[in-house]
């Protein structure tokens, strides 16, 4: 084979038999459909252009044979996927809240912020972040992924893709539960965001595998040279376990509005593993928030407490009517951080005792007395300074910034059901 001056390949003293020829695209173009210039036929996947074609077979005697064979090869539109700026911020500032990371950041930090770049103990302990890119990220933080994404190589006169479609894929591993915060703006189609309509922006979860959760971005339309930046935030749950980590993988691509690829695709390398700090951290207190005084109140004293039937208990249900006052107590369960803190596994259960001492000596010997838990609720009043339970009897918006809106249940049960002086359990409930 040789090489003629105007580009052309020359294949000479071929023996007498059936010839065909293969040509392969270079990088970044395509070989158009087959016409009157161009006999050769694209082959796979693409329908209007392929990277492989080959032309017809023919036959030469070995003589003299000559045949001129013509293939068009155009350019292919290309896409571009790639980090912008710091390109990954795995959790957000106040850092080092716990006081143990050793190895400060030089200033400017990515965040602004004071940062340290530990990654193993002593700094970096259960419930602790030292920076915004050691890979590690606390329970109801977040990790932002930056990306650029571009478009080259149309041919002349060529159309825009009509929808650049950018997806990630977050990988859990473990007890991560990891979400998209949101989709972003321009995902969105007008007038909420930049993005296309067609197909729609969406969150999918269990996709392509079980625990997965996909986003699925359309960006819109992209012309030659147009550069798109974009910022996705993916939560970390406060159910996620200390030591879980998730990983990530996008890509970009564009296709038709009949589905065919009319892009040279591409992907950014997997994000992490990044793994998940969080340690418990909970105050657990109980405040007396009201003693009835207007007046003795008589009742039966019952302590069954949802066991079995009176008619069933061995013990008796019912030891008569007793007088005595009502107590209100709150019990609360609080943290003071906003992040890295593990969540307790439900139902919890609380111990609780309800007893007198003398004043003479102060805080003398314990007096067991016999008392009864009449009710166990989520906190319906405005007594104390812990915030309201679900609100049921008013829906103004003042109780409703001040409540818990989603709170479960309570219940209640005798450590000992035969001693009326015994402490009870207390449990707290998903809803």
């Amino acid at each position: 084979m040789t090489t003629g001056a105007d580009g052309s390949y020359l294949f000479s003293g071929l023996l007498a038999g059936n010839y065909r020829i293969d040509a392969t695209a270079p990088q970044s173009y395509w070989i158009s459909p087959t016409t009157t210039d161009n006999v050769f036929v694209p082959v796979g996947v693409g329908g209007t252009a392929s990277k492989t074609a080959s032309s017809p077979t023919y036959s030469v005697d070995g003589v003299v044979s000559f045949v001129n064979l013509d293939v068009a090869v155009r350019p292919r539109p290309e896409l571009s996927l790639g980090k912008f700026g710091p390109g990954v911020l795995d959790g957000g500032p106040e850092f080092n809240t716990l006081g143990n990371c050793a190895s400060p950041v030089a200033s400017p930090t990515p965040t602004g912020a004071p940062e340290w770049s530990d990654t193993a103990a002593p700094g970096q302990v259960p419930g602790e972040d030292c920076g915004s890119t050691n890979g590690i990220v606390r329970t109801q933080d977040s990790v932002a992924t930056v990306w650029s994404i571009t478009a080259d190589n149309y041919e002349p006169g060529a159309p825009n893709l009509e929808a650049v479609i950018f997806e990630q894929i977050v990988h859990p591993i473990g007890n991560a539960i990891v979400d998209f915060a949101s989709i972003p703006v321009s995902c969105r189609p007008a007038p909420n965001g930049t993005g296309g309509a067609t197909p729609a922006s969406v969150v999918t979860y269990d996709d392509p595998n079980p625990g997965d959760v996909k986003l699925t971005c359309n960006l819109g339309a992209f012309p030659e040279g147009f550069q798109e930046s974009l910022t996705t935030f993916l939560a970390v749950s406060g159910e996620s376990s200390n030591g879980a980590s998730f990983t990530a993988e996008q890509r970009v691509y564009s296709a038709s509005s009949a589905g065919v690829p009319n892009a040279v695709p591409d992907s950014a390398a997997e994000i992490g593993p990044i793994e998940i700090s969080a340690a418990p951290a909970y105050d657990l207190a109980k405040n007396a928030i009201g003693l009835l005084t207007y007046g003795i109140q008589t009742r039966d004293m019952v302590f069954d407490d949802g066991l079995p039937s009176c008619d069933s208990n061995p013990q008796p249900c019912n030891i008569g009517p007793e007088k005595g006052r009502y107590a209100y107590f709150q019990i609360s369960l609080s943290t003071d951080r906003a992040t890295g803190i593990e969540a307790l596994a439900q139902p919890i259960t609380i111990e609780d005792d309800f007893f007198a001492t003398s004043d003479t000596p102060a805080n003398g010997t314990p007096y067991a007395f016999e008392y009864e838990v009449d009710d166990c609720r989520f906190n319906p009043s405005g007594w104390g300074n812990t915030v309201y339970g679900k609100w049921v009897s008013d829906t103004s918006s003042i109780w409703y910034n001040r409540s818990v809106l989603d709170s479960g249940t309570c219940s209640v049960q005798r450590s000992d059901q035969s001693d009326p002086t015994s402490d009870y359990f207390v449990r707290l409930g998903r809803h």
